[in-house]
C-alpha cells in the first residue's frame, strides 16, 4: 500500500492502483540546448569577473600597456612582446588571484567538458589527461590578451581626470602629453626610449610635424633640453621643435629657444601648440 501511495505522488496520470505513465525522454536537441545555455552563462559569469577587474584597475593597466607602446618611423606599432608581458602579468597576478575566479573558471571547464562528451562514450577518453588538456586550452584561450586589451580601451576614460603631474614618472608624463595632444587633433607617434635622439613624441597635424621633448623636472629647464630637441628635430626631419615641461624655463633657455625657433610650453598649454607654431 505504501508503494502505491508513493507511486501516486510521484507525478503523472495513473490508473486506480497508482500506476504511472512514464514521461517522454528528453530529446537530444533539448539536452544540447540546455548544455549550450549552461556554457553560455558560465562564460558570461567568467567574463564579468575579468571586466570587473579591468574596470577596477583600468588606470594602472593602461599605464603599464602604454608604457611599452612604441612606434617606428612609419607610424607602425612595435614592442608587442613587452605589451604582452604587461597583460600577462595582469592576468597572472590580478585575474587569477581573485577569489571568485577559480570557481568561475571551473564552471566553464565543466560546461565545456559536458558539451564535448555529449553524445559520446566517456569510456573512449582518458578523462584525467583530457581534462588537463582542456584546462590548458582554457588558460590559453578563455583569458585572451586581446580581450583584456579591448577592455582596457573600453575603460580608458577611467584613467582620465585631473592628473597629479608631480607624481608621474617620465614615461607617464610622456603618455599624458601624448593623450593631451591626441585629444586636440594631433596624430602622435611616441619615440621615447633608448636612442630617441632627444625626441619623445612626433606630433603631426595639418601636414606639419613637431618634434617634442617632454620634461618632468622639479627645477627650471635649462639649455640642454633646447639643444637636444633641436638636434632631434633635425635628425627626425620634423618641421618644428617643442619642449613641454611641468615647470618653468631658465632665462638662458628662453633666449636659446627664441634664437633656434624652439617652442617652449607648460603642459597646461599643450592645447595651444598649433597656435604657438603659427599653423592655422
Amino acid at each position: 500500500m505504501f508503494k502505491a501511495f508513493a507511486n501516486f505522488f510521484s507525478g503523472g496520470p495513473g490508473d486506480a492502483q497508482g500506476s504511472v505513465v512514464a514521461a517522454p525522454p528528453v530529446s537530444a536537441l533539448s539536452r544540447r540546448e540546455a548544455l549550450e545555455a549552461t556554457l553560455s552563462q558560465a562564460v558570461d559569469d567568467h567574463n564579468a569577473i575579468i571586466e570587473r577587474l579591468v574596470d577596477q584597475h583600468a588606470r594602472a593597466l593602461r599605464k603599464n600597456i602604454r608604457r611599452h607602446q612604441r612606434f617606428d618611423d612609419y607610424g607602425k606599432e612595435v614592442g608587442f612582446n613587452e605589451i604582452g608581458e604587461a597583460v600577462a602579468h595582469f592576468v597572472s597576478h590580478v585575474i587569477r588571484t581573485d577569489p571568485a575566479y577559480p570557481k568561475a573558471r571551473q564552471s566553464v571547464l565543466g560546461a565545456q567538458m559536458e558539451m564535448i562528451l555529449f553524445g559520446k562514450n566517456p569510456n573512449d577518453y582518458e578523462l584525467e589527461a583530457f581534462s588537463s588538456d582542456l584546462a590548458e586550452k582554457f588558460d590559453n584561450n578563455q583569458v585572451p590578451y586581446v580581450y583584456v586589451l579591448a577592455l582596457s580601451d573600453k575603460y580608458s576614460d577611467k584613467t582620465e581626470g585631473v592628473p597629479d603631474v608631480s607624481r608621474m614618472s617620465g614615461d607617464e608624463f610622456e603618455i599624458y602629453c601624448e593623450d593631451r595632444l591626441t585629444a586636440v587633433g594631433w596624430s602622435v607617434c611616441r619615440k621615447g626610449g633608448t636612442g630617441d635622439q632627444g625626441v619623445d613624441l612626433i606630433a603631426t597635424r595639418a601636414g606639419v610635424a613637431v618634434a617634442v621633448q617632454c620634461k618632468r623636472h622639479a627645477g627650471a629647464i635649462g639649455n640642454q633640453a633646447i639643444q637636444q630637441v633641436e638636434a632631434g628635430r633635425q635628425f627626425e626631419e620634423a618641421d618644428y621643435a617643442a619642449v613641454v615641461a611641468n615647470s618653468n624655463y631658465t632665462t638662458s633657455a628662453e633666449q636659446l629657444a627664441a634664437k633656434l625657433g624652439v617652442v617652449l610650453l607648460h603642459h597646461s598649454e599643450l592645447d595651444l601648440l598649433i597656435q604657438r607654431i603659427g599653423v592655422r
